[in-house]
């Protein structure tokens, strides 16, 4: 008896989404190695502020790396995405993901809206992204307010205390 097809490929689709969102889960983590095993060792990925092409996954950790400096903490959160089947063993994937970005140095919050279009292939039982193209489609910055501060001002209201 054979597998049922369409259970087969939403369990692939789900493995697919696994690697897209341990990707974004590993920059947040700073856990460059686990970016690299996203990635098939030729795969090229063009990513907007990067020169040229991105070859495998140790170039994309080091670019990802040296852009978070100045935002050390990070949270990057997969929006949607449409997976397609290309060939036995191919897909392409349409990602689009929200990013917060912390400037410690000013106290901004960047959020930005980002796409990914990448292919993914299937080897040796685990799904790898092999072509990527990043795109930032908008962002926005904001004042942050320190958490303390919000803290501070729910134990002490700044209303006037009517017992008096």
């Amino acid at each position: 008896m054979s597998a049922d097809p369409v259970s087969e490929s939403a369990h692939e689709h789900a493995r697919v989404l696994e690697v897209l969102s341990a990707y974004l889960s590993a920059i947040d983590r700073r856990d460059w190695p686990a970016v690299v095993g996203c990635f098939a060792d030729d795969a090229q990925s063009r990513y907007e502020g990067a020169a040229g092409t991105l070859i495998g996954g140790a170039q994309v950790a080091q670019f990802v790396q040296a852009a978070t400096v100045s935002t050390p903490s990070t949270v990057h959160n997969l929006a949607n995405t449409h997976i397609s089947t290309e060939d036995v063993g191919t897909v392409r994937a349409t990602s689009f993901a929200i990013v917060h970005a912390l400037r410690p140095a000013d106290g901004i919050l960047a959020t930005r809206a980002i796409r990914y279009d990448d292919t993914l292939r299937h080897v040796h039982g685990r799904w790898f992204i092999t072509a990527r193209a990043h795109r930032a489609l908008w962002q926005i910055e904001q004042a942050t307010v320190p958490p303390q501060l919000i803290l501070d001002a729910l134990r002490f209201p700044l209303l006037p205390d009517k017992r008096s």
